[in-house]
């Protein structure tokens, strides 16, 4: 019998879950009851999926951190007392100023 969502010839494995007795699964059907609980942990995959990325992002951060204290840091600039260049200054780079 195929499930809905399941890929064709795709491996199944099953496994005993003990829960408290007035747990909320047990007021859905018998009948019914694996469909909701596979529909229930749908989630969960996903979200475990994203908390692999998120370790693996944070490994990569901690990385650069890493590299970025090894580099020699750089002279900040002030960015307010930007010096406009000189137009004689750098034309004489080409042959001089005249005026």
């Amino acid at each position: 019998m195929q499930g809905k969502g399941r890929k064709s010839g795709e491996r199944l494995r099953h496994f005993d879950v003990r829960l408290r007795a007035d747990h909320p699964i047990f007021r859905v059907p018998a009948g019914k009851r694996a469909e909701v609980a596979r529909w229930l942990l749908s989630p969960a995959e996903l979200y475990l999926g994203l908390l692999n990325e998120l370790k693996e992002l944070k490994e990569r951060v901690s990385r650069l951190e890493g590299l970025l204290a090894e580099q020699p840091s750089l002279p900040r600039q002030d960015m307010r007392q930007e010096k406009k260049p000189d137009p004689r200054e750098f034309l004489s780079a080409f042959g001089g100023w005249e005026e």
